[in-house]
Parts: C-alpha cells; structure tokens; sequence
C-alpha cells in the first residue's frame, strides 16, 4: 500500500533459501494479495504464502538461467516458460543462442503439481512471453520461428496465440505479418480480457482477443520496450523503456498523453551503468491514479493526475 501521508513499512522479507548468494529478479503477486511467486537468477522460481512466507512450491531451473513465469490472476495457477523435454521428462529452459526463449508453457496449481499438457509451440516456434487473461482460464504466448543461423527473425515469422489452457487448444492466431521487424517482447492484457497489447521492438499494437482484428497501433518510441501494463479502466497503456523513460497512452486516440523520464541517480558503484539507465518494470495502483516504475535499484511512485504533475 502506498500512502502520501505515512513513510512505507515493511511487512515481509522474503529470502533466498540455503547460502546462494544471488538473486531476486522478478516477482508477483496475486490478486487477492495471498500469494507471491518470486524468480531468484541461476536457481528457479518460487512460490509463497504471503501471510506467513511459507514456501508452496519450487520450479528448480539450471545454473545461470532467469525462469520466466507468470502467476494466475486467480492465485490458483503458475505458468512456467520451458524448454526441450529430457529423457526423464523434466524441461530445461533452451540454452546457447535463444537463451530468451522457450519451446513450452507448463501450467502448475499450487501444490506444484502440473495441470493438463505443456502448451507447445510447433513449426520451429520458439517463445518470446506469455500472459494469463484476467479469467486465468485463457493464456497468450508470443513466439518466433526460429531462424537459420546468421539470419534475421522477419515479420511474417512471428506470432501471438491465445490457448484455452484447460483445453489445451488455440482459439485466436495474430497473424505475425502485422509486426515490424523483430522478435515479440512482452505482452498485457486489459483488464476485461477482450484486448491484449504486444510490445515488438519499439512499438506497441493492441488487438481484439476473440477475433484477432487489431484495434490501435501507439505511436513508435525511440528505445526498445521492455515492460507494458493497462491502466484499471483500460483506457491508457503504460510502457517502460531502456532510455530511462515511462510513457503513458490514451488507446482510444492511439496518441501519447505523458512521457516520464527516471533521473541519472544510481547510487550503487558496482552495478552497471546500462543497467541504471533502463526502466524496466512498471504498475498502476487499483484506482489508476498513481504510476509504480523500476529503474536500477530505485522504485519511483508518479502522480498521474493533472493537478498533481
């Protein structure tokens, strides 16, 4: 909770199990505030009690690989990226060159058991992201053939599928010919589920979920995007960038309404000044009237009224 008139409190730490010195790199929480999953880098993913910080569950990944994962806006599932199956039928995240990308998506409840079949990607697809829906029943994953050695990923070789998990089917393709050049970077959906928005390089589309026809195309950034979010009522779309910038958009007119841009403030000598320029997360608060952004080892809450700005 943030409040303008009281300094933060923390109410729980979450640590790394056993001596591993490394490190937090990604978290989130249920909607109901219950649960909370967390990536630790080169060790896996982990999934918790909020109240009491009990461990459910561990996804255990290979040394010096980042798990990507997604939890259900239900707090019922987790969605896990992975890769190539091994004799013994565990999945590894792909290696070596597509160290980014994922060949599957398993789909664990919270006892860590796995739920119905990995969805698979086929024809050479590899994946990008994926997103639960706001009904945690429909999940989308962004994929890209991958492409012969020493050639570049082209439009027409890319793709966003929306699955019935419970299914296990596809219900809705994007047609990948409607990107730029480019493999497909991280994804959102509104908060009704009927829209879902793809950040490619530097430019964000937004579609229609049931039929695939796209409904806005925001205008180019001049840096790479590397997170997306809607804003509670689903009017404007937020993006976090690597020029240090957030930007927020108004969907309806496809026009950018504010740019916000992180000061040049790392305070930590040893972290890399790439890192310290990059805005890498960002989240409105439940009324839509405050904006959460990630830069270096800062997190900065903007007010978005006009007033307040």
């Amino acid at each position: 909770a943030i409040e303008a008139a009281s300094e933060p409190r923390r109410v729980r730490t979450f640590d790394l199990p056993g001596s591993r010195p490394c490190c937090a790199w990604d978290l989130d929480v249920s909607a109901d505030g219950a649960t909370a999953a967390m990536a630790w880098f080169d060790d896996g993913a982990s999934v918790r009690d909020v109240a009491t910080g009990d461990e459910l569950f561990f996804v255990p990944a290979p040394e010096d690989v980042m798990t990507p994962f997604d939890l259900s806006p239900d707090d019922r599932y987790l969605a896990v990226g992975m890769g190539r199956d091994k004799a013994a039928g565990i999945f590894e995240p792909v290696l070596g060159s597509e160290a980014g990308t994922y060949r599957a998506v398993r789909i664990l409840d919270r006892s860590g058991h796995e739920v119905g079949i990995p969805l698979r990607e086929d024809g050479g697809f590899l994946i990008d992201a994926f997103r639960f829906a706001p009904d945690s029943r429909f999940i989308a994953i962004a994929s890209h053939r991958e492409p012969p050695s020493g050639t570049r990923i082209v439009a027409a070789d890319q793709r966003v599928r929306i699955w019935d998990r419970e299914r296990g089917v596809v219900v809705t393709e994007i047609d990948g010919s409607r990107f730029e050049l480019g493999r497909s970077g991280t994804l959102a959906f509104d908060p009704s589920g009927r829209l879902i928005a793809l950040a490619a390089d530097r430019q964000v589309r937004i579609w229609d979920v049931k039929s695939g026809a796209i409904v806005a195309t925001l205008p180019s950034q001049p840096a790479d995007i590397l997170a997306l979010v809607f804003s509670p009522d689903g009017a404007s779309v937020a993006t976090a960038a690597i020029d240090r910038t957030v930007r927020l958009f108004d969907v309806g007119s496809e026009t950018q309404r504010l740019v916000l841009r992180a000061p040049e403030d790392c305070n930590v000598e040893s972290l890399a000044v790439d890192f310290c320029q990059i805005v890498r997360s960002v989240a409105f608060s439940p009324d839509g009237k405050l904006l959460a952004s990630v830069d270096g080892t800062t997190v900065r809450v903007w007010a978005l009224d006009i007033d307040d700005v």
